[in-house]
Parts: structure tokens; sequence; C-alpha cells
């Protein structure tokens, strides 16, 4: 998951939980923002969860078996994800919740069931208690980290191991309303992961179903209403429905920046262009070109417009306008602008 986030950035777009997307339909992120996590070029919020999943898992699994702990961690990642989204924080994403409920696991049996561990098995429980109380302060202390994320998966993972673990969990074989468990929990991750698949895929009827919901909610930024005009007109076979909902989301874009963004107009524009309207493209790109003082990208776009181009030869973008480098005459005083 990790290489398609690198290799699609809309792998994140429509994995990651977001609390209003989710009241919108797209229930899914409950369960797919556990697989993605935040990119960098070293990948420290990846490689930590790994090794707490690792470390902590070898604890769990042991004394409970891999179905317990199926349990164990789904309701971990589930919960997670509830918590923040009760909250109603910002987007979510990682395993840590589940890291969270395998150490909350660890706890229960610790705590529980110590006297039937062997010794190997057994962690210094103050110390373990203690960076638990640490982990805690420091998710609700730093902005970056979902405090009420990690209390949650904590609490799910306790919790759970409570009720699975019953007096003869290092003995019996899981009964049979764990097995089914386990195998709800995989099959609901399962359709979960389709869900992004289908988009992904750029397949037009997830496509236009992703845009509807999109735009029930105006709590999404800008980018993720361009980005997702700009893929229903470009990159998929777009139907006349999901042309009419790519509109609607360029152009709720375009208000929201007061049709002040090149790259936003040039997604309207496309958007307009590949729906037939060619003077509305016309106008729209004409903006973007004085915008930008003639940047070369915009003038060819609308020579595609005006049948200069050929319909499929679409310029290579330049580069995004935000990072372009001031020019020298964007430095030049307008006549009448005083500064």
């Amino acid at each position: 998951m990790y290489v398609l986030q690198w290799q699609d950035p809309f792998v994140s777009e429509v994995g990651v939980m977001v609390p209003s997307l989710v009241d919108s339909g797209q229930v899914y992120r409950l369960i797919s923002a556990n697989f993605l996590h935040g990119l960098s070029l070293i990948p420290v919020h990846l490689l930590f969860n790994a090794i707490g999943l690792i470390g902590l898992a070898l604890l769990v699994e042991r004394p409970l078996g891999s179905i317990r702990t199926a349990v164990v961690m789904g309701a971990s990642g589930l919960m997670a994800m509830l918590s923040s989204h009760a909250i109603g924080g910002a987007t979510v994403l990682g395993a840590s919740g589940i890291v969270m409920g395998l150490a909350g696991s660890a706890l229960c049996l610790e705590l529980h069931r110590a006297d039937r561990l062997p010794v190997w098995w057994r962690v210094p429980r103050r110390p373990f208690v203690a960076l638990l109380v640490l982990e805690a302060v420091m998710g609700f202390a730093l902005p970056f980290v979902a405090g009420e994320a990690h209390l949650g998966g904590l609490m799910a993972g306790y919790l759970t191991t409570r009720v699975v673990m019953g007096e003869g969990a290092f003995t019996t074989p899981p009964s049979r309303w764990q097995r089914r468990t386990a195998i709800a929990m995989a099959v609901v991750t399962v359709a979960a992961l389709l869900n992004v698949s289908f988009l992904l895929l750029r397949e037009s009827n997830a496509l236009e179903r992703y845009g509807k919901q999109l735009l029930a909610t105006d709590d999404i930024t800008v980018d993720h209403d361009n980005g997702t005009a700009w893929r229903m007109a470009t990159e998929s076979r777009a139907t006349v429905e999901q042309l009419e909902t790519a509109q609607r989301l360029a152009e709720r874009a375009a208000d929201r920046t007061d049709y002040g963004n090149p790259e936003i107009l040039d997604t309207l524009a496309e958007v307009l262009f590949v729906r037939g309207d060619r003077e509305g493209a016309l106008r729209t790109i004409d903006e973007a070109i004085r915008l930008t003082r003639g940047e070369s990208y915009y003038v060819e776009q609308r020579r595609r417009f005006t049948g200069e181009r050929d319909f499929d030869d679409r310029p290579a973008p330049p580069t995004p306008w935000r990072e372009r480098a001031p020019r020298e005459e964007d430095w030049l005083i307008e006549p009448g602008v005083v500064i």
C-alpha cells in the first residue's frame, strides 16, 4: 500500500479517514485508513508502526492464537477510526490504532493472566505502563498525532482481549463465534479495499458515485475537488452523468479560489471541453493564460480547444503554480497599484 501511495496520489485521497466523507457514505475509509501511512523520504511513520506490529503481535499471538489475535486487531483498528470520527478531527491514517490495540491486549494479559504466562513472555510491568502513559501524553500533545485514535485502539484491544481470552484461551481452540467474527472482519476488510480498488482503476460508476459523495459535503479541500474532477474527465471513460458531476466539482473548486488559481481553471476548462462546451473552455483557459502571463502550457491547451492540436494531444503539465519560482515580470508594478 505504501508503494501504491507513492505511485498514485489518489490512493491517499480515497483511503484516509475523513469524518465528513464517512458521513456522506464512504464508510470503507474506517478500514482502508489503517493500511495507509504518511509519505516521506524516510518512512518514519511506517517503520514505527511496522516495528510495533511485529513486536507486540509476537507477545499477543503466542498466548491467544491467530484467530483471537485477528479479532483483537480488527476491533482495535475499527475503534481507533471510530474514536477519531467521533471527535470530528482532521484526516487520519496509519496502523497506530492497531498497534495500540495490541499494546492494550498485552496489558490485559499481563494484568489478568500473568500467572499463566511463560516467564520468557513476561514484560516489566511498571516500565510498560509508564511507556503507555507517555505515549498517551504525546498523542494528545503533538498536533500531528491522533491521540483519540490511539486511545480508542488501546481500549478496544484491552476490552476485546478480556472477552476472547475467557478462562482457557491458552489451551482451548477458538470458539465458533470467535472464528465467525474473524471471518466477518476479513470479509469487511476485503470489501473496503475493493471500494478503493475500483476508484484506483478509474471505474466510471465508482468515480461518479465518489464525486457525488464529495459534493454532499463542504468539509474537503479544494485540491480534493480539483483532482477528482480532473481524473473524472481525463483518466476514465467518462459518461455524461460523470462529466456533469466533474463540472460541479471543478466549478466549486474555482469558486472557492475566486477563479484565481490557473491550475483549477485548467481543470474546469478541460471538463468543459470534454463535455463539448468549447466556448466555455476557451473563456476559462483565457483567464488562466492571463493569470500566468502566457504560460506556454495554457497556451497549448487553448490550441487544443481551438482544434490546432489533436483532441488527445494534451501538453505536458507545467511546474505546479504554488511551486513556481517568481519570474522577473511578476515583480513589475502594475499601473495604478501602490506598494
